[in-house]
């Protein structure tokens, strides 16, 4: 009888053992899917790009940025909500449906923004540091 049992406790770790492997390896591939589409990465480097701008610009500086490939890359993941906002000094870059990137800046002079989307491929936006 106990040798039933041992076999029945190696059966029970072996199909955790498995069931785990499996979820580890699942969610692996997703986080590889996501990162080679490249949103993640493009979110990231414009964000923290905005922010590090609107930080090192002094007042009276305007700074223009095309941001074509931000609404290239919504377009294609169907995204309809504003791509970029900046709120509660948050750089905030939203091109795909998983998630977004934030990035927050420490500058406390007042700044306008506005994107300008008059001719599609050609978007860009515009800060005016106040």
């Amino acid at each position: 009888m106990l040798k039933n049992k041992k076999a029945e406790t190696t059966l029970v770790e072996q199909v955790i053992f498995y069931v785990l492997n499996l979820f580890f390896i699942i969610s692996l591939m997703i986080f590889v899917y996501n990162s080679v589409s490249g949103a993640s990465i493009t979110e990231e480097r414009y964000a923290k790009t905005i922010a590090l701008s609107i930080d090192s610009l002094k007042p009276g500086t305007e700074f223009n940025i095309s941001i074509s490939k931000l609404y290239e890359l919504a377009e294609k993941n169907k995204i309809s909500e504003p791509v970029i906002s900046i709120q509660n000094n948050l750089v905030s870059v939203k091109v795909s449906k998983s998630g977004g990137y934030g990035f927050q800046f420490v500058s406390s002079n007042d700044f306008i923004y506005e994107i300008n989307r008059q001719e599609k491929g050609k978007e860009v936006l515009f800060i005016k540091i106040l």
